[in-house]
């Protein structure tokens, strides 16, 4: 049971699903599909360029508006990365992390997709961008043609490598420096950012290790129930209008993902999904109030300005000052060719 709507696309890893690629998306309604350029090491593989560029032709095969979901680092230069750093520290801070996934990785594989993107005729979507220099990979591929459209994360947009919360805030890609996260920020002003997601995962300290420590500890997040309160207060603080918060929250992830005007706007034939929110309610940040299965947040102990007080699921209010009080009705939404 879900108290939402979902739609789901679908990791590709090798031959056998790209040639499986059109049957996800007649039989399941199945418009987006996710590649590792750099995977995560016991948890998902990494694809190889070849595999991408097929992968990529099968997505524009199957029509205009399907897309290719990209987490964008040079596996290479990660995998090297990674050995160098162990060499060096075997022991180190969360700030120290950040060097086993430089930015230049970042930026090489968002450039390298979206050529190959370009070539293969498909709309690419560069998944979770961390820095400065992914930002300029992303402007230049805009410069030469790419259809593309670029996600942050609310993690990125308020938490820093020095955050004193430590490896609990480990992720790939990871948390960078202050700069980094300004930048990012006027890059959402002025339009090169797109969409803010979550890249959600969630975890529970025993599975997160954070004592295992640099090398260890385990990447990912929870940070669902943070996400709306994180965006409204820091873009706030970064002097962003309220009306772009909801934009690239709501209407630009509906349009991007083909569910837009059933999601993302308010208007006669939408589904009736709306949050309420108080804009100047402060909470400080505890796992135990955001009603997830993650005993730990990222922003844990923060204060926040901007809550949820009451969310409308299909006309019906189903939480009201954080507390679940309706019934689960939500469905997988099957995605048609637009």
């Amino acid at each position: 049971m879900s108290y939402v709507d979902s739609v789901f696309h679908l990791q590709i890893f090798t031959e056998q699903q790209i040639a499986e690629m059109p049957d996800y998306a007649r039989q399941y309604g199945v418009r987006s599909f996710k590649f590792y350029m750099s995977g995560i090491p016991g948890i998902v593989n990494s694809v190889s360029d070849d595999v991408l560029f097929a992968g990529f032709k099968q997505a524009a095969s199957i029509g205009a508006d399907v897309v290719a979901c990209v987490h964008c680092e040079t596996g290479a230069l990660i995998e090297r990365a990674r050995k160098e750093l162990l060499a060096r520290k075997p022991q180190g801070t969360l700030a120290d992390w950040e060097d086993a996934h430089p930015a230049a990785a970042e930026a090489l594989a968002i450039r390298a997709a979206a050529y190959l993107a370009r070539l293969a005729g498909v709309h690419l979507y560069v998944v979770h961008v961390s820095s400065c220099q992914g930002l300029e990979a992303v402007r230049a591929a805009r410069r030469e043609g790419a259809r593309l459209t670029a996600e942050t994360i609310t993690p990125f947009l308020g938490i820093s490598s020095d955050d004193p919360i430590g490896f609990l805030a480990k992720m790939v890609p990871p948390v960078r420096t202050p700069e980094h996260s300004a930048t990012l920020w006027e890059a959402i002003r002025d339009g090169t950012i797109d969409t803010v997601g979550t890249d959600n995962t969630s975890r529970r300290r025993a599975s997160k290790q954070a004592e295992a420590g640099l090398h260890g500890s385990r990447p990912g997040h929870p940070s669902l129930g943070t996400h709306l309160p994180a965006l409204l207060h820091h873009g706030r603080c970064h002097g962003i209008a309220l009306e772009r918060l909801v934009e690239i929250a709501t209407r630009a992830p509906a349009v991007a993902y083909g569910i837009f005007p059933r999601k993302g706007t308010i208007a006669p034939g939408s589904d009736a999904d709306l949050v309420v929110v108080d804009l100047e309610l402060e909470k400080v940040v505890r796992a135990q109030d955001l009603r997830g299965m993650s005993d730990f947040s990222p922003f844990e102990g923060k204060m926040l300005r901007g809550w949820p007080v009451a969310t409308i699921k299909a006309g019906q209010v189903v939480a009201r000052n954080g507390q679940i009080i309706g019934q689960p009705t939500g469905r997988y939404l099957p995605r048609a060719v637009s």
